[in-house]
């Protein structure tokens, strides 16, 4: 089985050792690279169909396709992401401290504070290591905030997200010099927060990262050189998603502790004490 390449309809499946029977129109889709199995799904439930309402099944044994991850995506390797947090400017806000703070995973580092400034200088350089497969590096988010710091609670002006995925399918495996879009993720609508100039890149074994020639501050234009994947517009759509949770039925008897056999003896219930709760995670988001 090999893909080939038609025009521009995209990518068909071709067998060489295949007999001329058609393929269903129906089945004729077009072919997304990816890892995630939707494909296979497909094709084994149209093939279901296609056997139980008596249509030859010569071409779905034949049609069968297989998905593979290269071997190197599985293997565990040493990584290392690099960020150097710049600068920030035309922060919101009054009179405010800004703080960066970059979280990967449950690993958490911030740079130092600046007082009474809406356009802080940092340079500071931080270092995160990660020991696993590609596949697992590739869905690990980077999580930079710009916060107000306050002696009691800081305050967030604005964030921004990226995946090391992304970072690593860039040129070179980074981003450099590029200005960060800083939003609140909590309302969106509310517009940008301020910009935050920065390097990343990802570095495995046998990757070399290339030294990039920086352009003069003062002929730098920050909407022409923003942090968003190749092919993106500068102006990225937002969305708001809703998840209502209804019931659950049939839950496990977990809960044995001796609060819950004092209760039971109280109430008269013979049942299993519960206390569930549903937790929805999207997009790093929780």
């Amino acid at each position: 089985m090999k893909m080939k390449r038609k025009g521009d309809k995209g990518l068909f499946i071709a067998n060489k050792g295949a007999t001329e029977e058609k393929i269903p129109e129906h089945l004729q889709h077009e072919i997304v690279s990816g890892q995630d199995g939707e494909l296979e799904d497909m094709l084994n439930d149209e093939t279901d169909s296609m056997c139980s309402s008596g249509v030859s099944a010569s071409w779905s044994k034949r049609a069968k396709l297989q998905l593979k991850i290269h071997e190197t995506e599985l293997k565990t390797q040493n990584y290392q992401i690099a960020i150097t947090i710049i600068e920030a400017r035309q922060l919101v806000g009054e009179n405010i401290d800004p703080v960066v703070i970059i979280e990967i995973g449950d690993e958490k580092k911030q740079t130092t504070v600046k007082e009474g400034t809406n356009t802080p200088f940092y340079n500071e350089y931080f270092l995160f290591d990660f020991t696993g497969p590609q596949v697992h590096l590739f869905d690990k988010i980077i999580n930079i905030s710009v916060m107000h710091n306050k002696l009691l609670k800081s305050l967030l002006i604005g964030s921004f997200k990226v995946d090391l995925g992304t970072v690593y399918n860039e040129p070179g495996h980074q981003f450099c010099d590029k200005w960060a879009v800083l939003t609140n993720p909590a309302d969106i609508k509310t517009g940008i927060k301020g910009y935050l100039k920065c390097d990343i890149s990802v570095a495995g074994k046998g990757d070399t990262i290339q030294a990039v020639q920086k352009g003069s501050d003062a002929e730098e234009q920050i909407e022409k050189n923003l942090l968003i994947p190749k092919g993106f517009p500068s102006e990225r759509p937002w969305a708001r998603f809703y998840v209502r949770i209804y019931k659950a039925e049939e839950l496990p008897k977990m809960n044995s502790s001796i609060m819950a056999n004092v209760t039971k003896a109280f109430i008269g219930d013979s049942k299993d004490l519960v206390d569930p709760f549903v937790v929805v995670m999207f997009a790093g988001q929780r």
